[in-house]
């Protein structure tokens, strides 16, 4: 997952915003990430990104809210 194939490697992203949609909707359990593996597979595309001295603007989100704020479905222990 560490080759950006949608991205020309020779594509000038130096002070560009990327917003990069990623799925963080992991597995947690008293407030801890139990399986981190999704994680881990994006932070190649992110180091990358970040090398090419892109501006990232990650998006994501974690369960299914159904319109309202619910804390157990809250990114903070995503960290």
């Amino acid at each position: 997952m560490s080759k950006l194939k949608a991205l020309d490697e020779n594509l000038n992203l130096t002070d560009k915003r990327i917003i990069l949609r990623v799925d963080l909707n992991v597995p947690i359990q008293e407030g801890r990430v139990t399986d981190k593996s999704r994680i881990n597979k994006v932070i190649p595309v992110i180091k990358k990104l970040a090398n090419k001295k892109a501006k990232i603007i990650l998006i994501s989100h974690l369960g299914r809210p159904k319109g309202k704020i619910d804390e157990k479905f809250s990114l903070k222990p995503i960290k």
